[in-house]
């Protein structure tokens, strides 16, 4: 992004790139006003301020606004924003999940879920990424292949591009019967062997 940002300066006003010194210059600025910031975040998130809740447990888990990374504090701040319904937290926390080590890959695919029931196409693609037998302790060829088709149909270019690379597999069960499934049964969190299709 800031190389973009460099090359927009330099067609604006004729001037070369931005050098690495002043690229770091600018980022310890940066670094520098959003620490100061931290403190404004923290009580606008104590007063329930959803943006600032956002940047909060986004702190936590970067390592940014002056914190050091605490992944618990991250998990458990999104936590309480997913339990309220906030999609965009259910994928974070998702990938929260799976960036602790050793990665909490139940717990993300169960957040991911969630996300994916509710539309959102990040998570679909994660969970075709956590069904695909060549990474995953939950292989399922064709749930990898579905969540993948779903969150390409919505725009996912990664898992377009999975796809593409998978096109002599078979295609994934008929969507309608498996959405139909999900909302009798709601999606499964046991065992994958037991995902039963119509």
């Amino acid at each position: 992004a800031m190389a973009l940002r460099d090359a927009a300066d330099a067609r604006r006003d004729g001037t070369p790139g931005k050098t690495e010194a002043q690229r770091t210059a600018r980022n310890a600025q940066w670094d520098a006003d959003m620490a100061a910031a931290a403190p404004q975040f923290f009580e606008a998130a104590a007063l329930g301020h959803r943006v600032a809740r956002y940047s909060q447990a986004n702190a936590y888990c970067r390592g940014q606004l002056g914190q050091s990374k605490d992944p618990r504090r991250c998990i458990a701040l999104l936590t309480m924003l997913a339990a309220e319904g906030e999609v965009e937290a259910m994928v974070m926390l998702g990938r929260a999940h799976l960036e602790h080590k050793p990665p909490g890959l139940t717990e993300a695919r169960y957040w991911f879920e969630r996300a994916a029931n509710a539309g959102d196409n990040e998570a679909m693609g994660f969970l075709g990424a956590i069904y695909d037998p060549a990474y995953s302790r939950f292989p399922d060829m064709r749930l990898a292949i579905f969540w993948h088709q779903m969150a390409a149909s919505r725009g996912n270019h990664i898992s377009r591009g999975w796809l593409q690379a998978k096109d002599a597999l078979p295609r994934a069960p008929d969507q309608q019967a498996f959405v139909d499934r999900i909302d009798r049964q709601g999606p499964d969190r046991s065992d994958p062997a037991n995902f039963a299709y119509e």
